[in-house]
């Protein structure tokens, strides 16, 4: 995994790497240092891909939206032998 810090040495580099991965932060922190409410990215770090050793193999694990709750769960599996739902 690489990283890439924010300094005064590469600004313009750090905000290219920011802008294309996360492009909406990037618009974020644009219109905050412009009104003033902050003054720049200096030690903001930047994670570079790839993000995690997930291969694409993998799949997604099943889930199922709860009305009762408003949330997403993942089934268990019962442990028990001859268990029925």
């Amino acid at each position: 995994m690489k990283k890439i810090v924010c300094g005064p040495e590469n600004v313009k580099a750090f905000n290219g790497q920011m802008k294309e991965l996360v492009p909406e932060f990037h618009a974020l922190a644009k219109q905050l240092h412009a009104a003033g409410l902050i003054n720049g990215l200096r030690g903001a770090t930047l994670e570079l891909p790839p993000f995690t050793e997930q291969t694409a193999t993998e799949q997604p694990k099943e889930s199922r939206y709860c009305k009762e709750c408003g949330h997403w769960h993942i089934p268990l599996q019962c442990t028990k032998q001859e268990a029925t739902a």
